[in-house]
């Protein structure tokens, strides 16, 4: 039970990582794109 513990929490960190990776790319891509004022 440990262990099925241990992998959950190693999913949830991957999975945040890559969230976190795909909203720094978005915002990259959205500054390039917006003009600013």
């Amino acid at each position: 039970m440990k262990i099925d513990l241990h992998l959950v929490d190693e999913r949830r960190e991957q999975a945040y990582v890559r969230a976190e990776n795909y909203r720094r790319q978005v915002k990259s891509y959205y500054d390039a794109k917006v003009r600013s004022r």
